[in-house]
């Protein structure tokens, strides 16, 4: 696996999924793409991002949906969304709610047949990226978006643990880059 700076995205998720004849790409069903996010309780960074990502993505070679843990109706997201929201309340990740939602996560892998899912924040990463993954999704994508702050010794270990799941890592620049190609052990 591979990490990129935010510059390289375009390039490398094209590439990822381009077939060698576009004529032959245009007649076959549009690629399914899980994007989950830990919350979208604000509008920061991660969050403008990953919704100009879904409103750019064109809807004859992609099908997007989108999946949080959390919303702020308030801020009337859910009303702009471009594609299909689905909000799964998870508070823990390790109870009988959280074997519910992560069931949830699998029928929608298998029923929307996803073929890439990319992962926003720590438990986006490293519980539903894992669970979409072993439900049969062949692209795992994690963009990372920080410096890492709010990590704890346990997201520490998880993220070295299960760095060979993800099919690539994505960062918003250099600093980020280094720091998780040496924290998290990836490869260059």
């Amino acid at each position: 696996m591979n990490a990129t700076t935010s510059k390289q995205k375009r390039t490398v998720i094209a590439s990822a999924i381009e077939t060698p004849n576009d004529q032959d790409f245009q007649t076959e069903d549009p690629v399914s793409v899980l994007f989950i996010i830990d919350q979208l309780c604000e509008l920061g960074g991660a969050e403008r991002v990953l919704l100009r990502m879904i409103d750019r993505l064109p809807r004859n070679k992609f099908r997007p949906v989108l999946v949080t843990f959390k919303i702020d109706e308030r801020l009337g997201i859910a009303g702009s969304v471009s594609c299909p929201l689905y909000v799964f309340p998870l508070g823990r990740t390790y109870n009988l709610n959280a074997l519910r939602v992560a069931r949830k996560i699998r029928d929608l892998v298998v029923n929307q047949r996803v073929q890439i899912t990319h992962t926003f924040h720590e438990t986006a990463d490293l519980w539903a990226g894992p669970i979409a993954r072993m439900s049969g999704c062949p692209i795992l994508i994690s963009s990372r978006r920080d410096m890492g702050f709010q990590r704890s010794a346990m997201h520490r270990v998880a993220y070295r643990l299960f760095r060979r799941l993800f099919s690539q890592v994505q960062t918003v620049s250099d600093r980020v880059r280094e720091k998780n190609i040496r924290e998290d052990r990836l490869k260059e």
